[in-house]
């Protein structure tokens, strides 16, 4: 069945990239209507033969501009196994064998040009240390008691994913050859956060819309979980205290939180940066040549913006 509308764009994400403000941007847009049902493209339903399901939910649209989404798709996790659940077990050392996952975001191109050949891809970034930073701490506690630190995440299945995520150049240029250069583009966090109108006028332009005006104290944003509580996290787990006796004792302590927080020793240990020297060593390593690439690709320099090059 052909159908008279589908999605006229699809943001793959990152997760953790801004993309909760963007999307509250979208909202606040006359022209622009969205939804996150792309999961479609990852999950183990998918079938290019038959995407008709997926599909048929846009076909009263009449927005001028409807984009569909799920920032998932850019870490790529693609399920092999109907009815299996979406969050991992976050346990490091384990291997893929062990799920029925397979991490592969170019396959996830490929699935949205056989069945949206014609959508325009937008792609969020963000320097790979800030980026692994955010998502670290939006998983703190997905990971197994005494077992959570920055090293430990990058071992588990979701970690080697993100990791992986995070060579940009690889998947935008997959991008880039099957949508064409011209129908991708690709938003830099550091970019939206210091020139919002400038970046949202070249996204509207690249959607075919006018731009509308919005205000960033009318944008809703997801501040995440911060250093701070990623490093009390850190700090009683280091002490062997389980999440469960926290969560009985916390009412207890919590008018002990104030004195905590004027503690300037205390401050330190809580304000101190959950990536140690050596990781970030290894990250600014592991990153530099596909910046490099990205660099090229963008025909932006990427280490103006604090990306490792």
């Amino acid at each position: 069945m052909n159908y008279k509308r589908t999605p006229d764009a699809i943001l793959i994400g990152y997760k953790k990239v801004a993309t909760t403000s963007l999307r509250n941007m979208f909202s606040l847009h006359p022209e622009i209507n969205w939804s996150r049902k792309a999961h479609y493209f990852i999950s183990a339903e998918f079938d290019e033969m038959d995407s008709e399901k997926y599909l048929s939910q846009f076909e009263n649209e009449v927005t001028p501009c409807f984009i569909d989404m799920f920032e998932g798709l850019s870490i790529g996790m693609i399920h092999s196994q109907k009815n299996v659940q979406d969050r991992l077990d976050f346990v490091p050392g384990e291997s893929f064998e062990n799920y029925h996952i397979e991490p592969n975001p170019s396959e996830v191109a490929f699935r949205i040009k056989k069945v949206i050949p014609d959508a325009k891809i937008i792609i969020m970034i963000r320097n790979q240390e800030d980026w692994l930073r955010s998502y670290y701490l939006h998983h703190i506690n997905d990971c197994p008691e005494y077992k959570r630190g920055f090293t430990d995440f990058l071992n588990t299945i979701e970690g080697k994913s993100a990791l992986n995520a995070g060579l940009y150049n690889y998947h935008i240029e997959s991008y880039f050859k099957l949508f064409g250069k011209e129908n991708v583009h690709v938003i830099l966090i550091e970019k939206l956060k210091t020139e919002q109108e400038k970046t949202m006028r070249c996204l509207c332009e690249f959607l075919n819309i006018s731009f509308h005006p919005v205000t960033g104290d009318s944008v809703q944003k997801n501040k995440g979980r911060g250093t701070m509580n990623g490093n009390l996290v850190r700090l009683l787990s280091g002490f062997g205290i389980s999440d469960r006796f926290i969560a009985k004792v916390r009412p207890a302590l919590e008018p002990l939180r104030g004195y905590a927080m004027r503690n300037s020793y205390f401050q330190k240990i809580i304000n101190k940066d959950v990536i140690n020297k050596s990781e970030k060593y290894m990250i600014n390593s592991f990153y530099s040549a596909s910046n490099f690439h990205t660099s090229k690709l963008l025909g932006v320099n990427l280490k103006k913006f604090g990306y490792p090059l």
